[in-house]
């Protein structure tokens, strides 16, 4: 099966896939059409043995996959209700096929960075808009130290793999980004980690003017959330439930397990980053 799998096409969502240097896993179609499943090829981990199911995926759309799959280190199954196959990768487990470098991903122990990349481009990385006290204060001083900044011509803004949090911590930074389109251009990077918050945060920007996005569709997990924690333990204290207590009042339905798309597609072959400084460039000359 494992020489089978290895010479699947790039494209195809069969194949052999790599969670880091820790684990290499099998993803195979059954015999029901919208069915695939994923089996341990092998792992650094002694729990593990060879040929062990890692996970299950019902195929939804092209791209898209309802999923259970198997944390490494505790074996406890985690239901993904919306999961998307981008450039090679499935974005929860960040399972990447073999010998795929993505550059959709970009991953920092800063949830907030912000530098000039040269004169006329600055950089603006907002990785989180956790509503915990400790990151609004976080958040806040971020805010006010950088404020002022932003006066080059072009600024990128970085949301990969924002997962979300609060309005209250995402709605300065709308609000500086808004005032800052009335002089300056936006660039936005999304990729298909960006959720919830972080989704409904760049579907507001994308209709300003001087502000555009680019990069993969977002994850699709926007209309509903969880906004005060509460996860039963059900009574086998087998399985936890993460469930919805925020009703769909803005209307974002039509982007549930959709994402939002961005006005211009970036590629795999490349840095995002460069391939946007290239885009400046053009959009400057013309």
């Amino acid at each position: 099966m494992e020489s089978s799998l290895a010479k699947k096409a790039t494209g195809s969502v069969e194949g052999i896939y790599v969670i880091g240097d820790v684990a290499k896993i099998g993803i195979y179609r059954t015999l029901r059409k919208d069915s695939l499943v994923g089996v341990l090829l092998s792992s650094k981990l002694q729990t593990w043995d060879r040929g062990q199911l890692f996970s299950i995926l019902i195929q939804t759309s092209p791209n898209s996959f309802r999923t259970v799959y198997c944390d490494l280190a505790t074996k406890a199954f985690r239901y993904v209700e919306n999961d998307k196959l981008t450039n090679g990768q499935f974005h929860h487990y960040d399972l990447k096929k073999l010998n795929i470098v993505s550059y959709a991903n970009f991953r920092s122990n800063d949830a907030y960075i912000f530098n000039t990349l040269e004169p006329n481009i600055q950089y603006l990385h907002l990785g989180s808009f956790n509503g915990s006290p400790e990151n609004l204060k976080i958040a806040k001083a971020f805010y006010n130290r950088i404020k002022d900044t932003l006066t080059a011509p072009n600024l990128i803004v970085d949301l990969r793999g924002n997962i979300g949090g609060a309005a209250k911590c995402a709605n300065q930074f709308f609000a500086l980004l808004k005032n800052y389109s009335e002089k300056g251009k936006v660039f936005v990077l999304i990729n298909g980690m960006v959720i919830s918050m972080g989704e409904r945060f760049a579907l507001r920007l994308k209709p300003i003017k001087n502000i555009k996005l680019f990069g993969e569709t977002t994850n699709g997990m926007i209309a509903y959330g969880n906004n005060d924690g509460y996860s039963p333990v059900l009574p086998s204290g087998r399985f936890k439930l993460y469930p919805t207590n925020m009703p769909d009042e803005a209307g974002l339905l039509q982007y549930e397990e959709v994402g939002v798309e961005p006005h211009v597609f970036l590629n795999n072959k490349s840095d995002w980053i460069k391939q946007l400084k290239v885009i400046i460039r053009r959009t400057t000359v013309n």
